[in-house]
């Protein structure tokens, strides 16, 4: 696979192993691999994705600095996306070393239930939304199921929901593969 390089829009959030930044990959047309002024909002990892919107997720490894030293927790999760093709499970881009971090390289998803349910306010959502919420965790649940992988974290900041009303189970970091 090539090179790619993404630039750094924003950052999303922030967890018990790391940060989640909002990307972009770049057009092979625009990539310079000595520009120093962009080396801050630049990354480089391995993988080919389309140019639309990612999520890469900083995991800090002290002391790691290549994907041979990577947690056994962190490889979990990165196989465990990989395995599982879904619609309502976030999608596996791509991951690459970065200095003492490893990179996750996720699809994008607009919201997470956390802020919506703190910006709701106490007001409830409709009784269909909250079925069709429910059935497309169970259908993404599902789907984790059928690899052989049990979440372990599912609370609403890791439930995403794209602006299409799709919702998307995120965040296998503490997922186990059964036997």
């Amino acid at each position: 696979m090539g090179r790619a390089k993404y630039r750094i829009l924003g950052r999303l959030g922030e967890g018990t192993f790391g940060e989640v930044l909002k990307g972009v990959q770049l057009p092979a047309t625009d990539r310079q691999d000595n520009s120093s002024n962009a080396a801050d909002q630049e990354v480089l990892g391995d993988g080919v994705v389309n140019q639309s919107l990612v999520a890469l997720k900083y995991i800090y490894l002290p002391r790691a600095r290549s994907e041979k030293t990577v947690p056994d927790q962190v490889m979990r999760e990165m196989m465990s996306l990989r395995v599982i093709q879904h619609c309502n499970v976030v999608a596996y881009v791509d991951h690459f070393p970065h200095g003492t971090s490893f990179v996750l390289v996720m699809e994008h998803v607009q919201y997470n239930f956390h802020t919506l349910l703190q910006e709701q306010g106490g007001t409830p959502w409709p009784e269909q939304h909250v079925k069709g919420f429910i059935r497309q965790l169970l259908q993404g649940l599902a789907a984790v199921h059928s690899c052989n992988i049990i979440h372990r974290d599912l609370k609403p900041s890791n439930l995403l929901l794209t602006s299409c009303g799709v919702l998307k189970v995120g965040a296998c970091l503490h997922s186990v593969r059964q036997l």
